[in-house]
């Protein structure tokens, strides 16, 4: 495989400096949120402890702890993000990975939106770090929600083996393209679609156009491509809707 990328130079050298920066804020973050959720699991054992066995109250502390421990992933991720703790690589079987993301997904969609899913075309492993590949899909399907707004409309999930019309010249590229054995997982909107000024800042750390923008962006999906030597592709024009390709490696 080799790096590929049709993002300038001094765009990539500006979108490496604000991945250095979060990273070094992520450091302090996540040991000051461990701290804080220690306190939280701490306090919830001694409840937990002195709570009769019929307490109702017994549900909301599994609720409390089941939070907590997903916020503690969320900080084991902000480590890999800071490159200072290795992303475990795993052979995970794409679609396992993906029916559960995709069904909680489906309960949440408003009724404006379809969604069309065709996750099983490729029904192969593929090498990844499943908490951050949740966190890089999740976080291309919310930017597919909100690219449509109030508007009536498609998300079309698919995956497929054959990567042998991937482009790389084509719409903002960045990354590694495997040469043999890659699978692509690609999620299309029919949204309002993503003007060039814009698209060249899309891969920067929490970057929104939106006023009311959310979370990381897609820097759990350039994690992913740094740290499993993956691709990512976005393909839009305005009023022509988005796609946005992970190109992963396969599994031998």
């Amino acid at each position: 495989m080799h790096e590929i990328t049709n993002i300038s130079k001094a765009r990539r050298d500006a979108l490496a400096e604000r991945l250095s920066s979060i990273a070094r804020l992520s450091v302090g973050l996540s040991h000051e949120l461990n701290n804080v959720l220690g306190a939280i699991n701490s306090n919830v054992g001694i409840m937990h402890h002195h709570l009769p066995e019929d307490s109702p109250l017994l549900q909301n502390l599994d609720h409390i702890t089941h939070a907590s421990n997903h916020a503690l992933e969320l900080t084991h991720i902000l480590k890999i993000y800071t490159q200072r703790k290795t992303a475990n690589h795993q052979f995970s079987n794409l679609p396992g990975l993906l029916a559960p993301l995709i069904k909680t997904f489906a309960d949440t969609l408003p009724g404006h939106i379809r969604l069309r899913d065709e996750s099983s075309n490729a029904n192969h492993d593929v090498i990844v770090c499943p908490a951050m590949f949740e966190q890089a899909v999740t976080g291309i399907l919310q930017n597919a929600v909100d690219a449509l707004g109030g508007k009536a409309g498609e998300i079309h999930i698919a995956t497929s083996n054959d990567c042998s019309h991937v482009a790389p010249e084509e719409g903002l590229f960045y990354g590694m393209l495997p040469t043999e054995r890659a699978t692509m997982l690609e999620i299309r909107d029919t949204g309002e679609g993503i003007e060039p000024t814009v698209l060249e800042h899309i891969l920067e750390p929490c970057f929104s156009t939106r006023i009311r923008g959310r979370g990381l962006g897609l820097t759990p999906a350039v994690g992913l491509v740094f740290h499993f030597n993956a691709a990512i592709q976005i393909l839009s024009a305005p009023a022509r809707g988005t796609a946005m390709r992970l190109l992963l490696q396969t599994a031998e």
